[in-house]
């Protein structure tokens, strides 16, 4: 079981794609990892400059202009005794 205590950070990657060669890759080797997904703005962020576009009529850019570019970050983690095995597995 792979816990907070346990654990290395593998890889950290804004693509899907590359998330899921590393994942791939991973189980194929029978690597246990686990999987945290994260937003580049959080909820609270979105709301606060969505609401402060709305108050000026949606000038330059509508609600968005002041948020920039939503992405998420993918973070890939493995148990500590494995982090040697998976670097391995995943180039």
């Amino acid at each position: 079981m792979i816990t907070i205590f346990n654990r290395k950070k593998l890889a950290v990657d804004t693509s899907s794609q590359e998330i899921t060669r590393i994942t791939l890759k991973l189980k194929a080797a029978g690597i246990k990892y686990d999987l945290h997904t994260s937003r580049s703005q959080s909820s609270f962020g979105m709301m606060l400059h969505g609401s402060m576009s709305a108050g000026i009529g949606h000038g330059a850019g509508g609600a968005n202009a002041g948020i920039g570019p939503l992405f998420f970050v993918y973070t890939v983690y493995v148990a500590r005794k494995d982090f040697e095995r998976a670097k391995e597995a995943i180039n």
